[in-house]
């Protein structure tokens, strides 16, 4: 999703518009776990924090997207390919597509037949699972990219309505009857989840909203996705205080989730308030607000 959304950028002449893309991933990078890390310094007086950040899980966090803020891996991974289809870009001017198909093709198979893992097992458990997701997520940043540069979306818009119950089905079918068997190893998602998140993604870009008829519900969704990529980013560590500072509230169940849900969206939304791009955009009407906490 997040390299279809990026693709006119990536493919563009424009390079400051490619700076401030990248500007815009370095930055969360590497502020969140700077605050987590001063956050532990000041609450570890006050609350039993089983593993404080050290100067030394922080270097390793800026350098493998782990294990600090442990989903900060995705970040990480957004980070490398955002450079890698640049450079492809660059390079391959004219068949860019190809090579693409190509790259995502290998990295699928090396992937699921289980060279990777044989590759890497002797690997440290951080690194390791940085390089196995690097290699599990090629396949779908490269499908992303590839679908925006065939114009397929549009093709599909067109038939809305059919398209989104052919992909919910699809969805059915390889859940319901465990279409894909695969191993373990550097196999986070599977095979399974390769096809179902792309369904899922093309599902959701033709929804055809214009049936909804209570607008008030797609109006929370709209707002609500401002602030997906920091609700994502701050979960776990919010609930690694939330479960020491409320102690009946377990983090697996429906009441701590949406605890932490609605702490993560409240963090975010006042943190938007108070952020300058905000200040600006209201002077000006000219900066897009939320956009720290959007999806990269």
């Amino acid at each position: 999703m997040s390299f279809y959304f990026s693709y006119k950028t990536l493919i563009s002449s424009n390079y400051k518009k490619k700076y401030e893309r990248f500007i815009r991933l370095i930055i969360p990078y590497f502020v969140w776990p700077t605050v987590f890390y001063f956050l532990d310094k000041i609450f570890k007086h006050f609350i039993y924090i089983k593993r404080i950040i050290i100067v030394k899980l922080l270097i390793k966090q800026f350098l493998i997207g782990a294990p600090v803020i442990t989903p900060l891996w995705y970040h990480s991974v957004l980070i490398f390919y955002t450079i890698m289809l640049n450079i492809n870009v660059i390079i391959f001017k004219n068949s860019y597509n190809f090579v693409s198909i190509i790259i995502s093709i290998v990295a699928f198979i090396l992937q699921y037949n289980g060279k990777n893992e044989q590759f890497i097992k002797d690997y440290d458990i951080h690194y390791k699972r940085t390089f196995g997701r690097i290699a599990e997520i090629a396949p779908s940043a490269l499908m992303g990219f590839l679908i925006a540069s065939s114009g397929l979306m549009n093709f599909f818009r067109k038939y809305k309505l059919k398209v989104f119950i052919i992909c919910t089905l699809i969805n059915y079918f390889i859940i319901r009857y465990k279409v894909f068997i695969t191993n373990t190893g550097t196999d986070y998602a599977g095979v399974k989840s390769y096809f179902i998140s792309i369904c899922i993604f093309i599902g959701f870009a033709v929804f055809p909203s214009e049936k909804v008829k209570n607008k008030i519900i797609l109006k929370i969704i709209k707002h609500i996705t401002n602030y997906t990529a920091g609700i994502y980013y701050l979960h776990l560590s919010i609930a690694r205080y939330l479960i020491n500072i409320i102690k009946p509230i377990k983090k697996r169940t429906l009441k701590g989730c949406s605890l932490i849900y609605i702490l993560c969206y409240l963090i975010c939304f006042v943190g938007d308030l108070f952020s300058l791009r905000v200040i600006l955009m209201s002077i000006t009407r000219q900066v897009p607000a939320a956009e720290h906490c959007r999806v990269a």
